[in-house]
């Protein structure tokens, strides 16, 4: 599925509380809008424990992720208006959450080899004898 990158927040838009866990650490939501129409909110944790999921939703967008040790929030800046490639579905509560995040570089590499048809393959006509119903 694809979404866009709509913002990030670093506090409670009502209650105006910095994002903090229990233990003192710095998260983050991430707002993507869905091709569906839907929105999701991603929390990313600014610790170096939880830095891969920085560097999927980086590399997603097409982008070189910060070092864990040098990671702040202004990072997210770059990412507003990114589109990414993202696998949803549920998490233990039963809510919608990404699961996965595809490299765009992935993604253009693939779509490339897809597109480039060898010529000699692209020449081929079909075979008129091999033109038959398969009787299932």
């Amino acid at each position: 599925m694809n979404a866009t990158i709509k913002g990030y927040y670093t506090s409670d838009k009502d209650t105006g509380k910095e994002y903090i866990t229990g233990a003192g650490n710095l998260y983050v939501k991430i707002l993507y809008a869905l091709e569906n129409g839907e929105s999701l909110y991603d929390s990313v944790f600014l610790t170096p424990r939880a830095h891969w999921r920085v560097e999927d939703i980086f590399k997603a967008a097409g982008l070189e992720a910060p070092s864990a040790d040098a990671i702040n929030t202004s990072h997210f800046d770059s990412l507003i208006g990114e589109e990414v490639k993202i696998n949803v579905g549920k998490n233990q509560q039963g809510y919608d959450t990404i699961k996965r995040f595809y490299p765009k570089a992935l993604r253009d590499t693939v779509a490339a080899a897809v597109d480039e048809v060898p010529d000699e393959i692209a020449e081929q006509t079909a075979d008129p004898d091999l033109d038959e119903d398969v009787p299932f």
